[in-house]
């Protein structure tokens, strides 16, 4: 039996964790959308648009199964409520934290 050593493994896990999924890389896209106007005041069609933009980049090379479970996994890790945030910078923060569980 072939051993794997320990530093094999932590270069795995590096890489692993360096990694980002499409979930965490769609709600990163998206908050650099949002957060791009720190002052704006979001509305729901303005974060509608971030996803579907957001969207439209990081999963355009995906097939509908990719991006209909990616999709699915960014909603999950979305906090129930957004509580307070009311401009492009807190939101973008607040899918930042998301990006994190995804």
């Amino acid at each position: 039996m072939q051993r794997t050593h320990i530093s094999q493994a932590d270069e795995a896990l590096q890489r692993a964790r360096a990694t980002r999924s499409a979930a965490s890389r769609l709600l990163l896209a998206a908050a650099d959308l949002l957060g791009s106007q720190p002052e704006r005041e979001v509305d729901d069609l303005d974060l509608l648009g971030a996803f579907a933009e957001a969207g439209a980049s990081v999963l355009a090379q995906c097939s509908r199964a990719v991006r209909d479970s990616t999709l699915t996994r960014a909603r999950h890790a979305l906090p129930a409520s957004f509580g307070p945030a009311a401009t492009g910078a807190e939101y973008a923060v607040q899918l930042r934290l998301a990006a994190q569980a995804a």
